[in-house]
């Protein structure tokens, strides 16, 4: 009889394995915590930065700091998911590749490939930018996350369609934004859009990004890649983080601050 039993476990044990091992959808994975890398290599800015931002803005899940030696045993389950600094890589769908950026992703084929859920780009040249970025790309990757959750369920297949429904959120506040990322006068502005602007300078936007308040925000920066920039812009609700309207576009160029083509975008 207990031979039976040892042969039956024995041609169960590659079944039993493969259901340890099924590939969670992205909501079943944030029911655990999200592994914070850490390493050296990063910089000890970066470090501590992305302990304030975590500690300060993120909400999506529950998480957890580990240094990066961790990964070689953690990362070979592919229901766990990481968060860490990578690369020269691009961001989504983007071929672009930009010097740095925070990834969440998990790995696959026992840890030997790793598979991105969504990212956002750093800026670590100097600490000011990097406080920002690192701020404002976890608030982006949590949103982009929750879309990539609609997005498997069948619920919308384009982050453009996914926000459209918010950006009439924008105009029933006031919009903030540092004076050198709008690209019209205000007085030209005031023809195309309806809602309340307030110009401020980029030391009184950084602190609303901090602080938090009421309206929303805009933030705009430009992030090196071969040959240019990539100028980001992103507008978010100042209380909640919540994303309102995203783009992307090209430097030099007319894009590369807030102009008629995205306010228009808003009406």
């Amino acid at each position: 009889m207990k031979s039976k039993l040892l042969l039956f476990l024995i041609a169960s044990f590659p079944f039993l394995l493969a259901a340890q091992s099924e590939n969670k959808s992205i909501r079943e994975k944030l029911e655990s915590p999200v592994y914070v890398v850490l390493d050296e290599d990063f910089g000890e800015d970066y470090n501590t930065l992305i302990r304030e931002a975590m500690a300060g803005w993120w909400t999506l899940s529950k998480y957890q700091f580990i240094e990066s030696s961790e990964l070689t045993t953690l990362k070979e389950d592919v229901n766990h998911l990481f968060l860490q600094l990578v690369k020269n890589e691009g961001i989504d769908a983007d071929i672009r590749e930009y010097q740095q950026v925070v990834t969440l992703a998990n790995y696959a084929r026992a840890g030997r490939y790793r598979n991105n859920v969504t990212g956002a780009a750093v800026d670590l040249e100097s600490s000011s930018d990097a406080r920002l970025t690192i701020m404002n790309g976890l608030r982006l990757i949590q949103e982009k996350t929750r879309f990539e959750m609609a997005k498997a369920e069948g619920e919308v297949e384009e982050l453009s369609t996914w926000l459209g429904p918010r950006t009439s959120r924008i105009k029933s506040g006031t919009l903030f934004m540092a004076r050198e990322d709008l690209d019209m006068e205000l007085a030209e502005l005031n023809k195309i859009y309806a809602g309340p602007v307030d110009l401020i300078s980029s030391k009184e936007l950084a602190a609303m990004m901090e602080s938090g308040g009421t309206g929303s925000y805009a933030f705009v920066h430009g992030f090196k890649i071969s040959g240019g920039y990539v100028i980001e812009k992103s507008i978010l609700d100042a209380k909640t983080g919540e994303l309102l309207y995203y783009a992307t576009a090209g430097s030099p160029g007319p894009d590369g601050k807030l102009g008629k083509k995205d306010f228009k975008s808003l009406e």
